[in-house]
């Protein structure tokens, strides 16, 4: 702060001039009659503006010209300047802010102090400036600051700094790549926003908003690394349930995708409960009753099971087609087995007794693995239909290729025969072309057709 700059002869306090820059601060010089004359003989003269033309290095060396209050132009010899007093301009002091401020404030009068006592003389033009930089400090002890010149509280000068911080922190938080990354312990100005809260609400209750933006998107880094270790499929259940419990801790519900994770994982629960409740007496019925079933039979579930079948099938259908979390769905094998078997029983039912025995087969190959799941009775129903179906095919198989050759070799009747005895063993809608065509009763398939 430049409020008070002093040249003492022998050697200046303040950076001398160029010698050819006119300095516009107005003060006051105390000039003796000879440069060897006393102190005490020193006059006062005051001035608005003055060239610095001492030699550089020596204040007893050339001269100052003073440009007088009066306009007039008046040089001196360096020698004969005891002392340069500018004066201390609170007007010019744009910020008295903090305690260091204060305290050079508190320097400069204790300058003045030693000017006045040491040269009374220079008392009636420093006063006044002295008068208004002791307001100037009674203003900022009574809980004023000067912030660009202008007065307010210290109370609205700390809101408006800290909200100043709070708006930096918020926006280095935003830009830290990966999320949460923002170092906000150590940076000076998150402490000094802690400082400031001591004591202070409103300054709390922006510590507190910067606090939380830093959680927040630390939450959102954490969640993005636990979702993509819940796409590992070879996860335990124990390990993919610790995760998810970790998920809710992130606040789940602030991410749509974290919150669709953990909603899913946690329906996949409640259908695993339902689900699991009901299987195993409707595995019980289904074996009870599958044990009554005539060989190479399609079983007709009684009304009783199949009411209770029927929504359970639906809600394991569902369950499955929602993707649910391998860890749960693999606890469910039950379930699914009752769900598939239930529905192919219902395709098979017509299949078996119309001879279709290729569609049949089809589904019989899946469903004797999905059996075992239910029991060893049901196993037993669905193992003799599926070597009943192989055993048909491959009969039809070898009779069809039996056809095709006496066709091709220009044996008509023979091929109507066989092809007629092989779709006597499978309705196939291909063989029945064929026979139609051996007897004439449909145009031939053109060259493009196979």
């Amino acid at each position: 702060m430049a409020a008070l700059l002093t040249l003492i002869a022998g050697g200046p306090v303040f950076a001398q001039g160029d010698g050819t820059t006119l300095q516009e601060k107005p003060g006051v010089a105390l000039i003796k009659p000879q440069p060897w004359s006393r102190e005490s003989d020193a006059t006062v003269t005051e001035f608005k503006a003055f060239f610095d033309r001492t030699a550089a290095g020596g204040g007893a060396a050339g001269y100052y010209e003073f440009y007088t209050v009066k306009g007039q132009k008046r040089q001196v010899e360096a020698g004969k300047v005891v002392k340069l007093v500018i004066y201390p301009d609170a007007d010019k002091i744009a910020d008295l802010k903090d305690a260091q401020t204060r305290k050079n404030v508190d320097a400069t009068l204790v300058e003045i102090d030693e000017i006045l006592r040491k040269f009374p003389a220079t008392k009636t033009y420093i006063q006044p400036y002295l008068t208004k930089l002791k307001a100037m400090l009674a203003r900022y002890d009574g809980g004023e600051v000067k912030v660009a010149g202008e007065w307010m509280s210290k109370d609205v000068h700390s809101a408006k700094q800290a909200q100043d911080l709070k708006t930096l922190l918020i926006a280095d938080i935003i830009r830290a790549q990966p999320p949460g990354s923002f170092d906000m312990i150590n940076d000076p100005r998150y402490q000094a926003l802690q400082t400031m809260a001591e004591g202070n609400p409103s300054v709390q209750k922006l510590l507190t908003e910067v606090e939380d933006k830093q959680a927040s998107t630390t939450r959102i880094q954490k969640r993005k690394d636990v979702v993509e270790k819940l796409k590992n499929a070879t996860l335990t259940r124990a390990k993919a349930q610790t995760l998810i419990d970790e998920l809710k801790t992130q606040k789940a519900d602030e991410d749509a995708v974290a919150k669709m994770v953990v909603n899913k994982w946690d329906k996949a629960l409640v259908t695993e409960k339902e689900v699991q409740e009901e299987s195993p007496e409707l595995a019980a019925q289904m074996e009870q009753e599958m044990a009554s079933v005539q060989p190479e039979t399609v079983p007709v579930l009684s009304e009783s099971l199949d009411t209770k079948l029927s929504p359970f099938s639906q809600k394991v259908a569902i369950f499955f087609a929602t993707q649910p979390p391998v860890q749960i769905a693999a606890d469910l094998k039950q379930a699914r087995a009752l769900e598939l078997v239930y529905k192919d029983l219902k395709i098979l039912q017509p299949l078996i007794p119309a001879k279709q025995y290729l569609e049949a087969k089809g589904s019989l190959d899946e469903l004797s693995r999905q059996a075992e799941l239910i029991g060893p009775e049901t196993a037993k129903v669905v193992g003799a239909l599926q070597k009943l179906a192989s055993a048909k095919v491959d009969e039809f198989s070898r009779m069809r290729s039996d056809a095709q050759l006496l066709a091709d070799s220009g044996q008509k009747e023979k091929a109507l025969a066989k092809y007629e005895e092989a779709f006597a063993v499978v309705a196939d809608p291909g063989v029945a072309e064929q026979i139609k065509l051996l007897k004439g009763e449909a145009p031939a398939p053109s060259p493009s057709q196979n």
